[in-house]
């Protein structure tokens, strides 16, 4: 998915007497959704956020103890998979994170108060619950999270004997802990006063004093006290690094503490100063007690080093003349994704504990807006770069020509994430909440469908209209692409109240253009304040918007655009009245101009390749087969996700995902092209088991409750319920009522999983899509057994 900038959509206006009815307002939007925040006589503390839309409880577990508190390789990690292997059936999905400061054990469930009795029984856990059987189960899963993790830059930057140098271990530490060990830990660092507990979802009145009559009980114990952080070291070090590129000069700054505003203006320096040069290099790296601003540049040979170390110091010291405080990186799509994490049940639990770790609970949509409020200022700039005293690094690959840059670094090995088979039994059926949440689902006069779904609850809008014209039905290979990308509006110079559309373009608004086989879909996402001018931007940049040459094959498919089988949908906070009347009046006069026939003339098998002008390398294999159903499409998704991120990490960043529209299932990511030969060969691999072995009954079922999680909570935010509300007027289900898929996924056996993948993973149906140099897509074909020949180039 591409965004693209407002701006470049606003199309010659002229005098347009509609513009009179869009008032120059923007509409106060609340967070509705209060965080209740307390603290019992035990130390714990508590956040709770009620949402009466919720399908599912959160419930969140953070322990202020991780990595950098290890006495022994592993520790941190087989705590914290001890604790989550107290399992019962109350949990649908179980994830365990653990970093540098903390370990973070957060599930998702239907039956919120089994779920809270799971959570109590884990802060009542003694000694005597690490028993072998456990320590085993905990050291499978704990090991089986480490396969593929890259090294990590913390150790390089704090120095092998900081705490911040400690890794996560290794499968030979991990078989020396003992149960000894792992209760050493446990009772110095572990504890209700160590801990936060956030619940969300939606909970009757008297849920916070069943939660404190509960929890308030758990016995206080003492704590050791926490080794305090020393500071990044001064001075000059050269570090081999395993898993660097390139020999690379870096600079270290430290930063502040990692509480909310700094959090959020560090982001922005670093985005600042990446614009500086080209080729500079700039990661965060640390912990939540620490971290430190890497700025670097990369050389051929170590001889390179000394001059690349004065070039960063000449760039330094040239930032004293930028007018840094005149800008601001923020985004708009910062600001708006940082909103939606308000409702998203998978993320906002850890978002809220984050918020409680620094400090205080601010309000969540305070924190969003600070992206477009907080700059990037000239003060903080010289404070801790400029005139920082920076630790001077040497960085050596530890293998000459492998690995990555400090940016692919900077993270992954300071943290493990992954979902867990919760309960022993398998999936009963799910008792699902019925949620009133009414849609208005309607037709114009022009033949557009239009389905709204008003959510007083909501802070943003998501307005997308979808067409039945796609890629299949392309002329040359990303005509489809192109003509949906490059829409935008013509010569601005006759704009008539240009003023009146400029005043919301610098409001925040993020839009897209996606394009599947089978359709296109234009999107804009934007904070419910403004909501009638989304609609507008969405309908005017269709309905009106030209390409730039105005002429060829991109204008020529614009006549495909066409209100007679479209569908807009519109979900979140609006008021459905003024919604109707913006809709009428600016997609009312859409009418069909020349209507072309679609040829369908495109071989979606045929290999594409996309020349970059760049080092980029980046994959698409697509899949499609009809007659498989959604639920089976995506367990088999879930399952090929998790096997094909362990089998290509460090060479690839895998997602394969399923859309039960299209009927197809992608795996794509960005490639490294050292690895090529790791990545492909093995995806190749872990495709050819799933299509002639059985699925194991635990991965089964893991992938069946993550896929049941996922359709739950995905409806909450505003995307997410438009993306269901597309899924079900494209695919004629009715746009209420229960998910059928749901359903499907409970009763879906092993045999119906293997069955999939061999529908789906069929090289006859094999779509192949590269962004690549030409060197490396023509290495990319071959892997995959192509003749580049055989390819089209673009």
């Amino acid at each position: 998915m591409r965004r693209l900038a407002l701006l470049g959509l606003i199309a010659a206006c002229h005098a347009d007497p509609r513009f009179a009815t869009l008032p120059e307002v923007e509409h106060p939007v609340r967070d509705p959704a209060r965080i209740v925040d307390m603290t019992f006589d035990n130390g714990l503390r508590v956040a709770l956020l009620r949402d009466p839309r919720a399908q599912l409880a959160s419930i969140d577990l953070r322990f202020d103890a991780g990595v950098a508190d290890d006495t022994k390789p592993g520790l941190a990690l087989i705590v914290g998979e001890l604790l989550a292997g107290r399992s019962g059936d109350a949990e649908l999905t179980t994830s365990v994170d653990v970093d540098l400061d903390r370990i973070d054990v957060a599930t998702t469930a239907v039956d919120l108060d089994s779920a809270l009795e799971l959570a109590a029984k884990r802060l009542e856990t003694t000694c005597d619950d690490f028993d072998p059987y456990a320590l085993d189960a905990a050291r499978e899963h704990a090991t089986t999270a480490l396969t593929g993790v890259p090294p990590t830059l913390t150790s390089a930057v704090w120095g092998f004997g900081h705490p911040y140098g400690h890794g996560l271990g290794d499968p030979h530490a991990l078989a020396a802990i003992t149960t000894d060990d792992a209760c050493a830990f446990y009772r110095a660092n572990v504890g209700p006063a160590s801990a936060v507990l956030v619940v969300t979802g939606a909970f009757d009145d008297h849920f916070a004093d069943r939660l404190r009559a509960r929890f308030s009980r758990i016995a206080k114990r003492e704590l050791a006290r926490r080794a305090p952080i020393p500071e990044l070291p001064a001075g000059k070090q050269r570090v081999t690094v395993w898993g660097l590129a390139k020999p690379t000069a870096a600079l270290a700054f430290a930063v502040p503490a990692h509480d909310a505003p700094e959090q959020v203006i560090a982001e922005l320096a670093a985005r600042e100063i990446q614009t500086w040069d080209k080729d500079l290099h700039v990661a965060l790296v640390g912990g939540r007690r620490g971290r430190a601003l890497i700025i670097a540049l990369e050389g051929d040979r170590e001889s390179d080093l000394p001059r690349l170390h004065d070039k960063l110091n000449d760039l330094i010291s040239r930032s004293y003349s930028l007018d840094v405080d005149s800008h601001s990186n923020a985004t708009s799509e910062d600001s708006l994704d940082a909103a939606m994490l308000l409702d998203d049940p998978f993320a906002r639990g850890a978002d809220v504990a984050d918020l409680v770790a620094a400090g205080g609970v601010v309000e969540r949509l305070d924190r969003a807006k600070s992206w477009t409020m907080i700059r990037v200022t000239y003060h903080w700039m010289r404070l801790h770069v400029a005139e920082g005293k920076p630790h001077v690094l040497d960085l050596i690959p530890a293998q000459p020509a492998s690995g990555g840059s400090i940016e692919l670094l900077a993270d992954p090995a300071t943290t493990t994430s992954k979902g867990l088979a919760a309960a022993t039994a398998p999936i009963a059926a799910i008792p699902t909440r019925a949620i009133a949440r009414p849609v208005i689902d309607y037709t114009l006069d022009n033949g557009l469908r239009v389905v709204l779904a008003p959510d007083p609850l909501s802070t943003i809008v998501d307005a997308r209209l979808v067409l039945p014209v796609g890629s299949r039905d392309e002329p040359e290979p990303g005509a489809a692409t192109r003509a949906a990308l490059e829409l935008e509006g013509a010569d601005p110079s006759d704009w008539s109240g240009g003023e009146h559309v400029l005043w919301y373009a610098k409001h925040e608004s993020i839009q897209d253009a996606t394009v599947t086989p089978e359709r296109t879909r234009f999107r804009v996402v934007g904070f419910a304040g403004l909501a009638e001018w989304h609609v507008w931007a969405l309908a005017y940049r269709v309905t009106t918007g030209r390409y730039e040459n105005g002429t060829g094959a991109l204008a020529r498919w614009k006549t495909h655009y066409v209100p007679r089988g479209a569908t807009l949908i519109v979900s979140g906070g609006f008021d459905p009245a003024a919604i109707r009347t913006t809709i009428e009046r600016w997609l009312g006069p859409w009418r069909a101009i020349d209507p072309r026939p679609l040829a369908h003339t495109a071989d979606p098998t045929k290999p594409l390749v996309e020349v970059a002008d760049d080092k980029s390398l980046a994959l698409e294999l697509g899949y499609t087969a009809s007659a498989v159903s959604p639920a089976a499409g995506l367990v088999v998704a879930a399952i090929a996700d998790r096997r094909i991120a362990a089998a290509t990490r460090g060479a690839m960043d895998a997602s394969t995902s399923y859309d039960a529209i299209d009927r197809r299932i992608a795996i794509e990511g960005e490639l490294d092209p050292a690895g090529i030969d790791q990545a492909l060969p093995a995806i190749d691999r872990e495709l050819a088991s799933l299509r002639s072995d059985a699925v194991p009954d635990r991965e089964l079922e893991r992938a069946r409750r993550a896929v049941i999680a996922m359709r739950l909570g995905s409806t909450l935010p505003a995307s997410g319920r438009a993306r269901d509300l597309e899924e079900r007027a494209l695919t004629g289900e009715p746009l209420q009522g229960p998910d059928p898929i749901v359903a499907e996924v409970e009763k879906l056996t092993a045999d119906d999983a293997r069955a999939a993948a061999a529908a789906l993973f069929d090289r006859a149906s094999r779509s192949v899509a590269v962004h690549a140099t030409r060197p490396d897509g023509v290495h990319v074909l071959r892997t995959l057994g192509i003749d580049p020949n055989a390819a089209l180039w673009r």
